[in-house]
């Protein structure tokens, strides 16, 4: 487990990475975009204390959508090795 701190606008995964940890928002607001989302306004808002990321973990295959931060974020990543044994 880690905390990860990021801008605004950074990306924390893109549609095709690997899904290899899971998400939680401690602070700030992510935005995740579908693939056939160009505008700068995500299909769907994380909000702080939520968690995201886990579909492509839980089911093995690859990220289906962004995640970028909206603003300054912190955000604990968890592996997949690392739920696997907490589950």
């Amino acid at each position: 487990m880690r905390k990860i701190e990021l801008r605004a606008l950074q990306s924390v995964f893109k549609a095709g990475d690997l899904s290899e940890d899971i998400f939680f928002l401690t602070k700030g607001e992510v935005g995740i975009f579908l693939p056939d989302n160009n505008t700068k306004e995500p299909n769907f808002i994380i909000g702080e204390n939520e968690i995201f990321g886990e579909m492509g973990v839980i089911e093995n295959e690859l990220r289906m959508a962004t995640a970028r931060c909206l603003v300054e974020s912190e955000i604990i990543s968890i592996t997949k090795e690392e739920f696997d044994q907490r589950v």
